[in-house]
């Protein structure tokens, strides 16, 4: 797989980057607004890589099969469609839109143009979690009570983007929220179900 990165903010370089390093997958470009991130991605990476501030710059020159974006949640939907359109394997951060008709759109873009669409949801693997789906599992789900406490390590989690419902969409359970859902049916392995050939 050869992956490039449109947006270097915090979950990339946290998350992102460190597990693609492990896998050996090769990114082939990044694209940041910001140079700060670029420079903390670089860092993270052992070999050159191109890196631009243009992501329709990046994808017409560097050559690859699939994108990893990771954008605020308002900004998705324009980039989603350049990329489908280049006919590119798409993973994006959560969520998979901010609203029913962006969901809709976004749908229709992946089947139009025949390319993978995946959101993120990588909660399911923190340790924590997967050990408790092993307990539950091993009770056959007969557990009478579980308390989890769910919380975001941040001074101010409502700041920047996040904070305003136009760029963000949805409050927080389209947020935060969205790892819960997908923490749910991972835990009491409810199966999210794929529709092929369905408009």
């Amino acid at each position: 797989m050869k992956l490039a990165i449109i947006g270097c903010g915090n979950i990339v370089l946290k998350e992102h980057i460190p597990t693609i390093n492990t896998l050996g997958i090769e990114i082939v470009g990044l694209c940041d607004i910001l140079e700060e991130n670029i420079i903390e991605a670089r860092k993270l990476i052992n070999y050159k890589i191109p890196s631009y501030s243009c992501y329709q710059e990046m994808l017409e020159e560097v050559p690859t099969d699939s994108v990893l974006v990771a954008l605020p949640h308002y900004m998705y939907e324009d980039v989603i469609k350049y990329c489908s359109g280049k006919k590119l394997k798409i993973i994006k951060e959560k969520p998979f839109a901010i609203s029913i008709n962006q969901a809709k759109k976004l749908k229709q873009l992946a089947y139009t143009n025949n390319v993978e669409l995946f959101t993120v949801c990588q909660k399911r693997y923190t340790k924590s979690y997967r050990q408790l789906k092993s307990v539950m599992d091993e009770n056959n789900g007969k557990l009478k009570q579980i308390k989890i406490r769910y919380t975001i390590p941040s001074k101010d989690p409502n700041s920047n983007w996040r904070g305003k419902y136009s760029n963000a969409g949805g409050g927080v359970w389209l947020d935060m929220g969205y790892h819960i859902v997908d923490l749910l049916c991972y835990i009491f392995n409810v199966l999210w179900r794929r529709y092929r050939n369905r408009r």
